[in-house]
């Protein structure tokens, strides 16, 4: 049962994994008729190296023609992704012998662009990019009725919304908790209104449909809010640059906070790759970097820095 964002991001996509299926298709992967997409045994994800796991292997079982996904949850941007998801992916094509596809799965919009730009081998005349599964292909679901139905696609949905404090979609997901019911969708409930700000959580209280999480749940975690002052709930899920947001506990210092973190991020993740490439990198040329806030350009030269042979090429105008 999921206690923190990215365990509960891995548990949806493991109990839904036709949101990996969808996210292949709208890349132009089409898997073989009848394939059924399932996690593998327990290992799976171990790889060679004790401090190697991908989150997430799933088998996809085809009469004639297997398929291996590797699912990787992200929550910030890391440039050690660069090395560690060809090793992911191509350890279990090795392991299944069969065609493999990462698929990484974030919340976050920057993370989302980062990852869809990230070129994670310099071999000639190869791409290798993963598949991104984005806030923005993540489906809004709202309806109570077929959150139930499907209820670990609208808990993942429940996921990615209640960061922005999305209300309506928080509410439905309450209803799929509803519907898995005892210790579970208690976790599941706690952990969709630890995502919430406190005024979203008491709207979400007002309008929750199960009496059980209205009346005791909801209530017990509004009152620790007020006691403690914070929104201690979204430490994981706001980790990127949210301090500030947390301490003032206030929107504008939320958005403050997170552009801060995700300005350092990319400055970080810039620099790094260059130093694994041995560009070598001025001190005026660093000062540029880090003296950058548009977010845009910092990808760009993050993409640049995937294949520049000099620090020039990266930051060069246009």
């Amino acid at each position: 049962m999921p206690t923190s964002l990215h365990e509960g991001l891995v548990e949806a996509l493991r109990r839904c994994p036709d949101l990996v299926r969808e996210a292949l298709e709208a890349a132009g992967v089409r898997l073989p008729d009848g394939t059924v997409l399932s996690e593998t045994g327990p290992g799976a994800g171990q790889l060679v190296a004790s401090d190697h796991r991908a989150d997430l292997v799933l088998d996809g079982k085809a009469a004639e023609h297997p398929t291996v996904v590797v699912g990787e949850v992200q929550l910030d941007i890391e440039a050690e992704k660069l090395f560690t998801w060809p090793l992911y992916l191509f350890a279990q094509r090795e392991r299944h012998r069969c065609p493999a596809y990462l698929v990484v799965v974030t919340p976050h919009e920057a993370v989302a662009a980062w990852a869809r730009g990230l070129l994670c081998t310099e071999q000639p005349d190869t791409q290798f990019r993963a598949v991104v599964l984005g806030p923005d292909r993540i489906v809004r679901i709202v309806d109570p009725e077929k959150a139930r139905a499907n209820p670990y696609r609208a808990l993942l949905s429940g996921l990615v919304y209640a960061l922005r404090d999305d209300v309506e979609v928080a509410r439905a997901a309450f209803a799929a908790a509803e519907a898995i019911g005892g210790s579970e969708g208690q976790k599941w409930i706690i952990l969709i209104a630890s995502l919430l700000s406190p005024e979203a959580l008491q709207q979400a209280r007002e309008q929750a449909m199960d009496p059980y999480a209205r009346n005791h749940i909801l209530e017990d975690l509004l009152e620790k809010r007020h006691i403690e002052g914070l929104q201690t709930g979204r430490d994981e899920g706001l980790q990127t640059g949210r301090d500030e947001g947390l301490r003032a506990g206030r929107d504008e210092g939320l958005r403050a906070g997170r552009d801060e973190g995700r300005h350092e991020a990319l400055v970080g993740a810039l620099l790094r790759i260059l130093a694994r490439r041995r560009i070598d990198v001025s001190a005026e040329q660093r000062a540029v970097v880090a003296g950058c806030r548009d977010q845009e350009r910092l990808l760009l030269w993050l993409d640049r820095a995937l294949t520049a042979t000099r620090a020039e090429e990266v930051l060069a105008d246009g």
